[in-house]
């Protein structure tokens, strides 16, 4: 049993897994001195790096796979952790990368090949725990993305999850009515929240220990913060302060005999470090990332690690504990920020292998059913608000005027971009996605723009109407100088000064930019226009 002032776990080696970005190597050094000597004053020790265990993940994960990274490089290699947790949160409603560009991270399908063919496949026990915010923030399919998503934890063999505010937003009974009420692992928590039996009965627990027959048993408490709680509209969602809980709720997880205790902490990481000071019985605490990206490194905070491991399931975190054989620490933590990149795909052949691809399938398989693509709400165009008549007519239309730029637009990858969805694998029927949808065809969610692909067939890809607006008072003879202006306001004006450049051209890259984000084109550079800018040739002035 951990009692409160007993010191059960000894830091030995910050995660010098995968940094998120290349650095040089003056700042590499410097970082690294800077570690060594953080380390000695707290008294902590940081092991020189150490060769990697045989079979330590560097395998290709079948034909024409990415060769996986060596991992586990500062772990012990002649001695196997007694538990591992893995730690994931965030996921910001992510079933998997979204996009066509690559490399892209992240995915449920990969996150279950990691576990299953690096971490399973040593014999290692896995506790896995996640922080909430599991569900995106809005939208139609917030909700239905968030029961696929726990069905998704369900088959990792998670423990435990926390409630975020996109959960809370849903709002948070929709959301444990989808999973929670008839499925008892993994379990959802939520130790401060006020009257969990009379609003959400049967629904929410504030522990859980684990149920792992071997290695370390693992204790798991999850508390909402005050920056998270503030927030929360719904009447039901109200939350005492986790310092007046968290000694009630650590008598109890203690009375199971856990031997590490994890505090799943939906907050900033200022607050995690406050809490952390005051709460030393927790080994570590998995918290809030404020930027996308999570640091390679946990904070230290006496013996407790702070965790974050970043947005939208691109990365977890892993913890080894391994038994020092004393009575106090009893365990040594090592940690490593693993990116869930291409070399954790399932090889071809093998997909009835994988559970999560078949929950994916079964996902666009309801989406289409049930017709999301209607539940998208429509606002007006730009053009419909000083031409409430205009509306969409395809880019066929424009070719008999713009015969130019509909050959630039036809040779273009655009012209063939409700295609993709069409032929998408890994998941299929991609084309009654809106959240895919929207990009590879016009207008979608515009008066008068793409309703499917029965209804609107001219209006699938791409087209020429998404750049310049809805055409059809222009095909009809309207061209005004206000209309011109409004549908073409990235042309270059005679005489334009170089701030006026400068303006447009970011008019121009915000325009691309709603498709061509960070998620679906994270190479984008406006540049890139420059294979489809379409001047009109002087033959069509």
């Amino acid at each position: 049993m951990l009692m409160d002032d007993q010191e059960n776990v000894g830091w030995q080696a910050a995660g010098h897994g995968r940094a998120p970005a290349a650095r040089g190597l003056a700042f590499k050094v410097a970082a690294l001195a800077l570690v060594v000597f953080s380390l000695s004053a707290t008294g902590l020790a940081l092991r020189l790096l150490q060769a990697p265990a045989p079979g330590d993940g560097t395998a290709s994960n079948g034909a024409g796979a990415k060769a996986r990274p060596a991992l586990f490089r500062t772990w012990p290699a002649k001695q196997d952790p007694a538990v591992v947790l893995l730690l994931s949160g965030q996921q910001h409603g992510y079933l998997q990368p979204c996009g066509c560009s690559r490399p892209q991270l992240g995915g449920l399908e990969r996150r279950y090949n990691f576990v299953h063919t690096v971490l399973q496949a040593r014999g290692w026990p896995v506790v896995a725990v996640d922080a909430g915010d599991i569900a995106q923030h809005s939208g139609p399919q917030a909700l239905i993305k968030y029961k696929y998503s726990m069905e998704a934890l369900k088959r990792l063999d998670y423990t435990a999850v926390g409630v975020g505010r996109n959960e809370m937003d849903l709002p948070l009974l929709d959301a444990l009515s989808q999973f929670a009420l008839e499925n008892p692992k993994p379990r959802t928590l939520a130790a401060n929240l006020l009257k969990k039996e009379d609003n959400f009965p049967g629904m929410l627990g504030s522990w859980q220990v684990s149920d792992n027959k071997v290695g370390a048993k693992v204790g798991i408490v999850t508390v909402v913060a005050p920056s998270v709680a503030k927030d929360v509209n719904d009447p039901a969602v109200k939350f005492e302060a986790p310092e007046r809980v968290l000694p009630g709720m650590l008598k109890e997880v203690q009375a199971r005999k856990p031997e590490l205790l994890v505090l799943v902490f939906q907050g900033s990481e200022e607050e995690a470090k406050a809490c952390a000071d005051k709460f030393r019985q927790f080994q570590v605490i998995l918290c809030l990332t404020k930027e996308e990206e999570p640091p390679a490194d946990p904070i230290v905070v006496g013996k407790t690690l702070v965790v974050r491991v970043g947005h939208k399931g691109r990365y977890v975190g892993l913890v080894g504990a391994y038994p020092t054989g004393k009575a106090s620490p009893a365990f040594d933590l090592y940690y490593e920020l693993v990116p869930m990149g291409e070399e954790y795909e399932t090889p071809k052949g093998k997909d009835a292998d994988n559970p999560v691809l078949a929950l994916l399938e079964n996902y666009t398989k309801e989406v289409k059913r049930d017709n999301y693509l209607a539940q998208y709400s429509k606002s007006l165009h730009p053009i419909q608000v000083q031409f409430p008549k205009a509306t969409y007519v395809g880019s066929e239309k424009c070719k008999e005027c713009h015969e130019h730029a509909y050959k630039v637009w036809k040779d273009s990858p655009h012209a063939h971009a409700y295609h993709t969805l069409e032929t998408a694998k890994r998941p299929s029927l991609c084309q009654y996605d809106g959240e895919c949808v929207r990009c590879h065809v016009v207008g979608f969610q515009n008066q008068g723009g793409f309703t499917d692909e029965v209804k609107t067939p001219f209006l699938k890809d791409q087209g020429c109407e998404n750049c310049h607006g809805p055409a059809s008072l222009h095909v009809k003879g309207n061209k005004t100088p206000r209309m011109l202006a409004l549908m073409n306001p990235y042309k270059t004006q005679p005489g334009e000064t170089p701030e006026q450049k400068t303006r447009r051209e970011n008019r121009l890259d915000a325009s691309c930019t709603k498709c061509h984000d960070t998620d679906n084109d994270h190479s984008w550079k406006l540049e890139k226009w420059l294979k489809i800018d379409h001047p009109t040739p002087e033959s069509e002035k």
